[in-house]
This record gives structure tokens, C-alpha cells and sequence, in this order.
């Protein structure tokens, strides 16, 4: 779904699956969850000063809180966040104890917000990126909305993550109830106007709504993601983005900027970035670093976009010969050159320079950084090499080096399939790890004819896919190698 389209409530399309899928693990986690709820609720009443309240006393008061909420859910004028209204509970019938947890937290999100984080970072991230610090803007995100629609849109994406740990599908209604609602409120704002909205808000529930995509629960598969995208876009540019604090347009640009990148290699268009992007030199970045590979990366999509529209002109024969299209020709050709060699150069840099600059602070977290880093540049490579091929098609020897190379540059990709999963943490974390290496390995077998290669990427990549069949596979590309900006 799309902040650009209309949608209503449909409930019967909730089909959150298992995170976990034997049985054991599941009642694990979730008596893991209960108890990490019991304690945030007796701590908060030790706070507080409140007596615990007894089970059936707690549940009273919270169905009258819950009723007043009802009563006054309409917009207020002026935005007061609920992460400080929070009434604990404790329950002293074990038997019912899963049971009750689960509606309080479908009813009272806002009562768990902390341990919903903990347990969106679990999926996402490793335990040493979480044990370090270097979450803490996390935490500090989603427990300090800026406007409602952040809230709810915050809210929505911790539910719909937790509903698929525990295959609870209160929890994933409640989830998929709270998106709908961020979409409207999302809508509203844009309505009102750039005079009459929280533009870090505003912007922050859009990419919570594009983060929810990646649910099966909500997903409405990888086109949406294009809606999505240009509808940020839209957002940045009529709210005026380097207006923000500079803390949180950094935030912001960092994010959007990587999702809206990875979509356009995938798409090979340079249609969803933004036009400052494009004008940024990595020669202007520090060598070796994720803000020089992220620029060096933007310069695909346009080179691809490119030669794809001189291929179609002329299928099978070559791109066109004229003396027009040579000179086009012969700049791409340059640029895929220069591109190569600067990735070559970033590779060395970089791992000179890792235990220098841009470490993070475990050697696990290092290696995690390490191999999703090498693994991005990886699949740069690969697609320049691949791109080499097509303007080379009808010089037989450099078409042969070019396929050679992106052959390699395939196979690397396929043997970091275990590093990069291994050093996830989560089990969405390793979705988005190994999605972009199957697809662009997948893509590059399909144009090589190489069935053999496919098939062998397919079947591993199918034993990934089915672990984690809660989430929309294709739309987790965008997602792909996310984790670098927050571990770098």
C-alpha cells in the first residue's frame, strides 16, 4: 500500500507467519517476551511508588483506560506522545498469563515500547551492534514521536515484528490496524501543508510505512515500493529537508538516500533519487569509507538506465553506430572504466584502513561490517562488469574478460552468503543481508544463460526464503545492506 493510495481496513488479509518455526522455540520466546514484560511493568510500579495490582484488578483499570482512549481518539491540535502514560499491570494467574499479555500490549502499545524495540533490534540487528550503543538512536526514535503519525507509525512496524516472533495474530491485526492509521494520518498531514506539519514526523512515519512493507501481513509486493519512494521523494522536496535539525537530516538523508539507491539499481532507473545524489563526488568523500562506496554507487543507475535504452534500440545487433550514439558510447564505456577502477581503489582503502577508521566497537561487529561491506562493493562490481559486457558486445575479447570477471565477482558473492548470515544477528537480519546477492547474482545468470549457476543460486536461495516465509521476499530488496549505516 501506498501513502498515495486509498485504502480501507481488511483484516482478512492478515497472514502473519512464524519468525520461529519449531515449536519449542516459539514457546520460548515467548514466555522470554511475557517475562520481559513483567519486569518493565513491577520496575515502572517500584518507580512509581504503586502497589502491584492484582490480575483482575490490573485488567479492570485498563479496560476503563482503554474505553476512555476510545472516547477521544480523534486528533488532538497539539501532539502529546502516550510513551510517559503507562499504568503497568502485573498478573498473578500463570495459566491465563500469555493470554492477558498479549491483549494488553494489542490495547496498550504505548505501556511496551521499550521491549518492543529490544525485540525489533533482535530481528534486526547483532547482539553486539545492541550492546554497544550504537542503537540507541533506535530506542530514542520510537519512544519520542515528534507527531501522531510517527507514534502510530512506529507503533505499527514493532507490533507487525512482534506478531510474527510470537505468530500471535492479535498482535499482527493490532499492527496491521495501527498502519492503516498511520497511512490516513500520514495523508492528513500532507493535505495540511508544509506550514502545518512536523516534517521530522511526518517523513519518519512514511519510512515507517515503507518499512512495514516488508511483512507479509501488509506487504502489497515490490511495486508498492516505487509508490513509496517517489512519494518520500515528494515529501523531501515541498517540506524544504535541509531545514531539519542537521542531527536528523543526516539521520533521514542516510536512510532514504540507501533505500532509494538500492530500488534503482534493482530497477536500473535513476527515477526514484533525488537530483542532489546525483551531483555528489566520491573524490570529495574520505577514501575507503561507506560514504565513498555509497557515492561511487550512485553512479550506476543512470550508466544503466542508459545502456539498456541503447540496447533495446538495437536488439542483438549492438548498440546503435552512429556517430552520435559512438560518442555516447565511448563516455559510458569511460565511466564504466573509471567506475571499476575506483571501486578497486575503495576495496584497498578499506581494508587497510578498517581497524583505523570506521570501526565499530566489537571485533564480531567488525566482521559483520566487514563482510556486508565487501559484499555491497561486490555486487557494484558486478553489475559494472556486467554492464561492460553489454557495451562491449561486439568486440568478442573484451565481452569475454567482462563476463570472466562478473563470473568471479558472482561466485564471491555466493561463497559471503554464510559470513553474511551467519554474523546477522536476527532472522530478518539475515533476509536483508542475502536478498540483493541472490537477486543480482540471479539477474546476472539469467543474462549469461548460465542455467547451471542459476539453478545452483536458486536452490540455496530457496532454503533462506522458506526460513522466513513471514516476510515478502521481494520487497526486502530496498532493505539490502541497511545494517551498515547503523554499525559503521
Amino acid at each position: 500500500m501506498s501513502i498515495f493510495i486509498q485504502v480501507g481496513p481488511d483484516p482478512s488479509k492478515n497472514t502473519a507467519r512464524m519468525v520461529v518455526n519449531d515449536r519449542s522455540d516459539k514457546k520460548r520466546v515467548k514466555s522470554q517476551a511475557m517475562k520481559a514484560f513483567l519486569d518493565e511493568q513491577r520496575n515502572a510500579c517500584q518507580q512509581n511508588g504503586k502497589a502491584v495490582l492484582s490480575s483482575e484488578d490490573a485488567w479492570r483499570q485498563h479496560r476503563r483506560k482503554a474505553q476512555r482512549a476510545a472516547k477521544t481518539s480523534s486528533l488532538p491540535r497539539e501532539f502529546v506522545s502516550h510513551a510517559d502514560d503507562m499504568e503497568p499491570v502485573d498478573h498473578d494467574d500463570s495459566s491465563d498469563l500469555a493470554t492477558t499479555c498479549i491483549l494488553h500490549i494489542a490495547e496498550s502499545t504505548h505501556a511496551y515500547r521499550v521491549v518492543l524495540v529490544q525485540n525489533f533490534c533482535d530481528g534486526y540487528f547483532p547482539a553486539s551492534a545492541q550492546t554497544n550503543g550504537s542503537l540507541d538512536g533506535i530506542l530514542k526514535h520510537w519512544t519520542s514521536p515528534s507527531c501522531a503519525a510517527m507514534e502510530t507509525g512506529n507503533d505499527a512496524l514493532a507490533l507487525l515484528h512482534f506478531g510474527g516472533a510470537i505468530n500471535d495474530k492479535r498482535v499482527s491485526h493490532e499492527g496491521h490496524r495501527k498502519y492503516l492509521q498511520t497511512l490516513h494520518r500520514v495523508r492528513q498531514d500532507i493535505q495540511r501543508g508544509p506550514s502545518h506539519s512536523n516534517f521530522e514526523g511526518l517523513f519518519a512515519a512514511a519510512q515507517d510505512l515503507l518499512n512495514c512493507e516488508i511483512y507479509q501481513s501488509v506487504s502489497s509486493g515490490f511495486s508498492s515500493w516505487g509508490k513509496h519512494i517517489m512519494g518520500m521523494k515528494a515529501i523531501i522536496e515541498s517540506h524544504g529537508f535541509r531545514k531539519v535539525s542537521p542531527e536528523f537530516n543526516a539521520f533521514l538523508f542516510a536512510q532514504f538516500r540507501h533505500v532509494s539507491l538500492m530500488y534503482a539499481l534493482v530497477l536500473r532507473s535513476k527515477g526514484p533519487l533525488l537530483e542532489d545524489y546525483l551531483t555528489m563526488s566520491p573524490d570529495s568523500a574520505e577514501p575507503g569509507s561507506i560514504e565513498q562506496l555509497t557515492r561511487l554507487a550512485l553512479i550506476l543507475p543512470p550508466l544503466l538506465e542508459k545502456i539498456d535504452a541503447f540496447s533495446a534500440l538495437n536488439e542483438g545487433d549492438g548498440l546503435q553506430e552512429d556517430s552520435l550514439a559512438m560518442l555516447q558510447k565511448m563516455s559510458i564505456i569511460q565511466k564504466l572504466d573509471e567506475l571499476g577502477e575506483g571501486l578497486v581503489s575503495w576495496r584497498h582503502n578499506f581494508s587497510r584502513d578498517l581497524r583505523q577508521s570506521e570501526i565499530p566497537d566489537t571485533e564480531q561487529q567488525c566482521r559483520h561490517f566487514e563482510h556486508l561491506a565487501l559484499a555491497f562493493q561486490t555486487i557494484l562490481r558486478l553489475l559494472v562488469c556486467e554492464a561492460q559486457s553489454m557495451v562491449h558486445r561486439t568486440n568478442g575479447s573484451l565481452v569475454t574478460s567482462a563476463r570472466a570477471a562478473a563470473d568471479a565477482c558472482a561466485k564471491e558473492l555466493m561463497e559471503s552468503v554464510p559470513s553474511l548470515a551467519a554474523s546477522t544477528g536476527g532472522d530478518v537480519g539475515k533476509a536483508m543481508a542475502v536478498r540483493a546477492p541472490f537477486h543480482f547474482v540471479s539477474t546476472w545468470y539469467r543474462r549469461s544463460s548460465n542455467e547451471r549457476g542459476l539453478a545452483r543460486c536458486s536452490n540455496v536461495e530457496s532454503r533462506y526464503r522458506d526460513a522466513c516465509s513471514y516476510l515478502d521476499w521481494d520487497a526486502l530488496l530496498p532493505f539490502g545492506f541497511l545494517t551498515i549505516l547503523w554499525i559503521s
